[in-house]
């Protein structure tokens, strides 16, 4: 993943609350995430098309986090695709 890819949201992937929570469900793959504030923060950024470099800056700015740490996050989702 390079900061020139983009991500984007998946179609059937739905953000709904439970109380507090923020829940990421794929119904039809039955898979669902439960949000931290972080993860919150990603989804709303793919809501529109943002790339990688975007949302690593969007992060650093607003969460007290490193690019090196986001960079080997974003090595790490590469290799789990």
């Amino acid at each position: 993943m390079t900061d020139d890819s983009v991500i984007l949201r998946r179609g059937e992937a739905r953000l709904t609350a439970n109380g507090p929570d923020q829940i990421l469900e794929h119904p039809a793959e039955q898979i669902f995430f439960r949000l931290n504030p972080t993860g919150q923060q990603i989804w709303a950024l793919l809501a529109r098309f943002v790339s990688f470099g975007e949302l690593c800056d969007q992060l650093v700015a607003e969460f007290e986090v490193s690019r090196a740490e986001i960079d080997w996050c974003g090595i790490y989702w590469q290799k789990s695709d």
